[in-house]
């Protein structure tokens, strides 16, 4: 009675996994990497979640991302009202605001990269 339905469960499943040997269609994956060539800015809604040890629920807010592909600038916005925004402009002076405490810091590009943030900042210029 086990080999019997051993036998049933493969054959139903057996079409839905294509051979090992078979190699996948990639076809709908390279159409949409040819699509996205044109894009030009990006606007995004996120859910930041934050894993503390000393917490046992994850931390959890709602932001929104902008970034321009022609210019370079990036703004980065969590919560709303925001609680804290970054800001990279088109020539890689970045700005980190808290409004609910009222403070900004603002760093030029040599700053971010004599404290190794360029490396990030490399990240989202590159897209």
């Amino acid at each position: 009675m086990k080999l019997t339905r051993r036998v049933l469960l493969l054959s139903v499943l057996a079409p839905l996994f294509p051979a090992a040997g078979a190699p996948p269609d990639l076809a709908p994956l390279e159409k949409w990497i040819a699509r996205q060539a044109g894009v030009k800015s990006l606007i995004a809604d996120f859910t930041q979640e934050r894993h503390l040890r000393t917490v046992k629920k994850p931390l959890v807010s709602e932001g929104r991302m902008w970034l321009s592909a022609t210019t370079g600038a990036f703004r980065w916005q969590a919560g709303d009202p925001p609680k804290l925004v970054a800001i990279l402009t088109p020539e890689a002076e970045f700005c980190l605001m808290r409004p609910d405490k009222k403070e900004a810091e603002f760093f030029t590009k040599e700053a971010l990269e004599r404290e190794n943030a360029g490396q990030g900042l490399a990240f989202l210029k590159a897209g």
